[in-house]
């Protein structure tokens, strides 16, 4: 197939991968939360995220999922590689969401709570569908959106900062504005970690989707132990909650940054499909 033919067989425009879907992704669920508060259904303070809020959104995770598969098949747009790529990158994504996982349920547990395991379940479905579905707007249809106008860094950048400005409509959900503002910062670095993967892996939608759910599930967690008490915690419960804070702000900030300035040097003026090995780089012209 040439690429005039595949471009025929795409049944939407860049810009609708790149703007419109992530916006209706981002406005339905502000609609439906907001019709769920006026009806009475869910009195959760958006202001924290928590186990209770996160079980509540399963059926509007399994239908967002189950519209953005459908909207996939149909565009003819290609968001998920042939197959993954297992380098650096990749083996370093998962050690430190592995390292993140063991810090966060140690401190889970301070002040002797115990964990609620059905709640704990429902955050787990809930975060996969959060993952899978946040993976395929902003890296399956933003990112590829961008990258049918913009080199392979930018199209990482656009999409990241996309995605940060679309979670500061958490405001209408109740949170403070500063919160909202430190939540902007914080997807937005999440947004480059998980475009960087999701291009060091070879365009593997579903890793990223993992990684970015297993991401939720061990924020959201610890708010599912009961009995817990601030009191009852011990020396060594603030030194692994320390370690918490640290390792958050290694993801949150410091390795997007250290991955984007690697993708800058490593890619800076490639397509994305040159960044994939795709399609070969041109040659430098000899003087």
């Amino acid at each position: 197939m040439t690429s005039d033919e595949t471009t025929q067989t795409r049944r939407l425009p860049w810009w609708v991968g790149a703007f419109v879907i992530p916006v209706c992704f981002v406005s339905a669920i502000l609609i439906w939360t907001q019709i769920t508060k006026l009806l009475g259904w869910q009195q959760y303070n958006y202001d924290t995220e928590t186990a209770q809020m996160m079980a509540a959104s399963i059926p509007t995770g399994a239908f967002l999922f189950v519209v953005l598969l459908l909207i996939w098949r149909w565009s003819g747009w290609t968001l998920q590689g042939p197959k993954l790529r297992w380098n650096g990158a990749v083996w370093w994504t998962l050690g430190i969401y592995l390292t993140f996982g063991v810090v966060t349920f140690a401190t889970a547990s301070r002040g002797g709570g115990t964990p609620d395991l059905g709640l704990m379940a429902g955050v787990l479905v809930a975060s996969m569908f959060v993952g899978i579905t946040e993976e395929l707007t902003f890296r399956g249809f933003s990112l590829n959106g961008f990258a049918r106008r913009l080199p392979a860094f930018w199209t990482v950048v656009a999409s990241a900062f996309l995605f940060g400005i679309c979670h500061a409509t958490n405001v209408f959900h109740g949170s403070a504005p500063a919160k909202v503002i430190a939540q902007v910062g914080f997807t937005t670095g999440a947004g480059l970690f998980f475009g960087w993967v999701y291009i060091f892996s070879g365009r593997n939608l579903w890793l990223v989707a993992l990684v970015h759910g297993l991401h939720d599930f061990l924020v959201v967690a610890p708010s599912a132990y009961i009995g817990s008490s601030e009191t009852a915690a011990t020396g060594i419960d603030s030194i692994l909650a320390w370690g918490h804070g640290w390792v958050n702000g290694m993801i949150a900030f410091t390795f997007p940054v250290v991955l984007t300035i690697y993708g800058w040097q490593k890619y800076k003026g490639y397509t994305l499909e040159q960044a994939l090995g795709l399609i070969p780089v041109p040659e430098p012209v000899a003087e």
